[in-house]
């Protein structure tokens, strides 16, 4: 019994240390830095853009200096009403444009879209909570994008 477990632990050693694992999203690889962040919009999702952003600027070694333009927009609309004319469900859409910018000069523009649909809820805090939690979960996605986006960058 003690040769068989031996032998899984030398197995999965091997396996584990040539499986060619590297971080993708690592930004220590990046040669830039943003200097500048310019931003409009909800308040709310551009202080969580400038906080990913955050992780790209006081770069040393950095060959490039980038300002960045991020206009957000957050659409919210009704999309059914039940028999009595009340919100049954509703879209929420956010829609952020990107533009990096070196020496004046546009050196990459994106729009970035994400939406979700929910249902109504029946008390109008637990709904704005939720609601709070949704827009967050989007713009995690958007950063995400975005992320890729930057490590194209060269």
């Amino acid at each position: 019994m003690k040769n068989i477990l031996i032998f899984f632990y030398i197995i999965n050693l091997i396996f584990l240390t040539s499986c060619g694992y590297k971080v993708l999203n690592n930004i220590n690889n990046t040669n830039f830095e943003i200097v500048e962040i310019d931003s409009k919009g909800n308040d709310k999702i551009n202080n969580k853009l400038e906080k990913f952003f955050s992780r790209y600027k006081n770069k040393e070694n950095s060959s490039k200096l980038f300002k960045v333009k991020v206009k957000n927009n957050v659409l919210k609309k009704v999309t059914s009403k039940n028999s009595a004319g009340e919100n049954s469900s509703f879209s929420i859409k956010i829609i952020v444009k990107l533009q990096i910018i070196e020496n004046t000069e546009i050196i990459k523009s994106s729009n970035f879209e994400k939406n979700t649909n929910y249902n109504n809820l029946d008390s109008m805090f637990e709904l704005k909570q939720y609601e709070k939690i949704l827009i967050n979960n989007l713009v995690d996605e958007i950063a995400m994008e975005i992320n890729s986006l930057l490590s194209t960058i060269k």
